[in-house]
C-alpha cells in the first residue's frame, strides 16, 4: 500500500502545469489592398505560445509596400512556417490559435478612458473618451 502511495503521489506531482494566454485583436489599415485586416497581440509570459507568436511577421501596411518572406494564414499550406499577423477576420485569428493547441476559456472587456480634441466654431476643446475591447483568455 505504501509503494502505491508514493506512485500515485509521484504522478500527481508530474502533471504538467496549464499555460494560460491572453489575447487581444487589433483593427489596422492596408492601404496597398485597401481593407482592414486583424492583428492578434498576445501578452508576453505564455512559454507554449512564444514560438507560435514569434513566428507571425509583421505585415508592412503601407501603400505599394513589398512584404516578402511570408504568407496569409487564409492561403497558406501547411508547411508554411512564416505567416504574416495579417487575418481577414477576427474569427481567423482565433481559429489560428486552436489550430496551435489553445482552447478558449473565458472573454472579459477591457475599458480604458482618455482625453482628445473635439473641434467647434470657437477652436479646440478637450474631451473625455471611453473604450473597450475583448481580451480573449486561452488555455493549453
Amino acid at each position: 500500500i505504501l509503494f502505491a502511495n508514493i506512485v500515485l503521489l509521484s504522478f500527481a506531482q508530474q502533471k504538467a502545469l496549464n499555460n494560460y494566454l491572453l489575447i487581444r485583436i487589433d483593427v489596422e489599415y492596408d492601404n496597398t489592398n485597401k481593407k482592414n485586416y486583424y492583428v492578434i497581440k498576445a501578452e508576453d509570459g505564455c512559454e507554449a505560445a512564444k514560438d507560435i507568436f514569434s513566428s507571425l511577421k509583421k505585415y508592412n501596411y503601407k501603400k505599394n509596400a513589398i512584404n516578402t518572406y511570408g504568407s496569409f494564414y487564409y492561403n497558406h499550406i501547411d508547411t508554411a512556417k512564416n505567416l504574416y499577423n495579417y487575418f481577414l477576420s477576427a474569427t481567423e485569428a482565433l481559429n489560428f490559435i486552436d489550430k496551435n493547441g489553445f482552447s478558449l476559456i473565458s472573454i472579459y472587456t477591457e475599458t480604458f478612458s482618455g482625453s482628445d480634441l473635439a473641434k467647434s466654431a470657437n477652436g479646440e476643446f478637450p474631451i473625455a473618451t471611453v473604450s473597450s475591447r475583448p481580451v480573449f483568455c486561452f488555455k493549453k
